[in-house]
């Protein structure tokens, strides 16, 4: 890997030419389109995994209440005993029912921020076909027009990320990283630092992106409707607005902890009120009391889950991935742009999708 000391040994321009060219080399569709799942992985994920624990804890805490009652109470105290059950059956019932209400409406509310958080990813592929379409690529000068947009594109997302994403941040935690990695040059990092913290103002290399436009409309390397070209970037740059916003604006802490305090207080509650008694069918094991453990307990761990989507752990957005996904489309743009349309002449065979050739 081309260490930033060795860019400023080859010299300022040559160095950044190599470090330009290096970008769109970095990324990668693998990560993002794969399909299968490794075993470990999917356990990870897994209810039990969640919930595993928990659960065994309950279910050792409500048959020591139980065997307590049967073998270490008398006549005269399992009776009180009896009647303390059934008052707590009756209240815990209503209960329930209130708690699936409160429980639901939380969880659907986590549940509709994270797929917004997602969809407000923005995917530079608009941009890049938008600029295929209307760059005329006959002059070095416009070929440079055209990466410069795609590389400021990349740049304000991850600068954006960077601030609220744990992944990103981690891979990119100093200026010398977005040196190294091609998404920045020194001058544009120092004119980036001239204004203030780089994750406030990660829209500026949007901001150079319209001067680009601007430029190469000027110089007639983007001869018309450049206004699509101006009112993509605008459009990136709302998606990645509203992202962080969503950081900004986050469900009240208040809200979630009425939740958690409303479902661990019916559990407490629930391990009196669904103790087997003398007048039931005697059932060792108790079914529905974790089957609404399961449910409910359940349904929280999933909120829990989802509530920070840009984190580093198995359920949070992938967005490394998606990164690299990224830069590997913005090359392929490029490179498909310069090479123009695929000869005419039809090729001897072609390659099927088992990978097999196939004579034409």
């Amino acid at each position: 890997m081309l260490k930033l000391s060795e860019v400023k040994m080859s010299g300022y321009r040559d160095g950044e030419r190599i470090l330009k060219r290096r970008l769109w080399h970095r990324g990668s569709p693998n990560g993002w389109y794969q399909n299968e799942m490794p075993w470990r992985k999917v356990l990870k994920k897994s209810l039990l995994a969640y919930i595993g624990l928990e659960l065994i804890v309950y279910l050792v805490v409500y048959f020591i209440i139980n065997i307590i009652y049967r073998a270490g109470l008398d006549e005269e105290g399992q009776e009180k005993f009896v009647s303390v059950v059934t008052y707590f059956k009756a209240e815990a019932s209503p209960l329930a029912r209130d708690l699936t209400f409160l429980l639901g409406f939380y969880v659907s509310l986590v549940v509709k921020r994270w797929w917004e958080q997602y969809r407000h990813l923005p995917w530079p592929d608009t941009l890049a076909l938008l600029n295929t379409g209307l760059t005329l690529y006959e002059s070095e000068e416009a070929r440079f027009i055209s990466e410069e947009l795609l590389r400021y594109q990349m740049l304000a997302y991850v600068l954006c990320l960077r601030k609220i994403s744990k992944v990103i941040r981690n891979e990119f935690s100093t200026s010398s990283d977005l040196i190294e990695a091609g998404l920045a040059t020194p001058a544009e990092i120092k004119a980036l630092e001239d204004h203030g913290d780089l994750t406030t103002i990660w829209w500026l290399p949007l901001q150079w992106s319209m001067h680009r436009i601007k430029i190469g409309k000027q110089n007639k390397q983007i001869p018309s409707d450049h206004k699509e070209l101006l009112r993509a970037v605008l459009r990136f740059r709302g998606e990645l607005e509203t992202l962080e916003s969503h950081q900004h604006v986050p469900i009240p802490p208040v809200y979630r902890q009425v939740v958690h305090l409303a479902v661990y207080v019916y559990f407490i509650v629930a391990l009196i009120a669904n103790q087997t008694i003398e007048e039931e069918p005697d059932i060792y094991f108790p079914i529905f009391l974790v089957l609404k453990f399961i449910f409910f307990i359940g349904w929280l761990k999933v909120a829990e889950a989802l509530k920070n989507p840009f984190g580093d752990d198995g359920d949070d957005f992938e967005v490394a991935a998606l990164l690299s996904r990224h830069i590997w489309a913005c090359g392929e743009h490029l490179e498909a742009g310069y090479a123009g349309l695929p000869d005419e002449q039809p090729p001897e065979s072609l390659v099927t999708l088992t990978g097999e050739k196939e004579d034409l």
